[in-house]
């Protein structure tokens, strides 16, 4: 059930308009960065942007355009998220970003999964106190991070799970987990549920209609 009644901070004009600096980088000496986020391992030139089109390489440093951009926060129920075995029934604060490690053909988060395709009115801004604020106003036990795959998240996802930890809130993760072992690693720290969708079992089809 969405609710559009959970407000963001401030509407946010330009999605783009500045950066944040990104975990999991490796920087060349000649201003090239390459990313260990996902198994892309994408090799970024200044100016430039990895596959996903969230993480770019300003002045040979590597940063996420996306934190805290999300579309609108809703409230729905934790069986959404094809989990039935933890919680049956409890309320979850979902929440969805721009940008994607994937392209999947059928992709129905296109006009946000996409950022070539992103209209800046879709685009809000929160942070991660704002998140978990809004979780605890309304008695909200689980956050999770779905929608467009939270993969390409994972600053935002990292520091608001840490603080949701804090206030006693679980977090849920619904991915295709196209991720490094190291991002892997990083968010086992912080998540305590974790919802896996798996796109195809043939590594033809995966590659040729998600472009994973």
């Amino acid at each position: 059930m969405k609710n559009n009644n959970l407000a963001p901070n401030s509407y946010h004009p330009n999605w783009e308009a500045s950066a944040h600096p990104a975990l999991l980088s490796e920087t060349f000496v000649d201003g090239t960065v390459r990313c260990h986020l996902s198994p892309r391992h994408c090799t970024i030139k200044p100016g430039q942007a990895g596959f996903c089109g969230v993480r770019q390489n300003v002045n040979g440093r590597l940063v996420t355009l996306n934190y805290g951009r999300a579309t609108h926060v809703t409230q729905e129920s934790i069986e959404t998220e094809a989990v039935f075995h933890y919680a049956p029934g409890a309320p979850i604060l979902s929440l969805g970003n721009v940008g994607c490690m994937m392209n999947c053909d059928y992709c129905h988060n296109w006009k946000t999964s996409q950022a070539r395709l992103i209209d800046s009115g879709d685009v809000h801004q929160y942070t991660p106190e704002r998140v978990v604020e809004i979780a605890l106003e309304r008695g909200i036990p689980v956050i999770s991070w779905t929608y467009n795959d939270p993969v390409v998240w994972h600053e935002f996802v990292m520091d608001t799970s840490r603080l949701a930890r804090r206030h006693g809130i679980r977090t849920l993760f619904k991915s295709a987990f196209f991720i490094s072992p190291e991002g892997a690693k990083e968010l086992c720290d912080v998540i305590d549920i974790f919802s896996v969708s798996i796109k195809s079992m043939d590594d033809k089809w995966y590659r040729k209609i998600t472009k994973g």
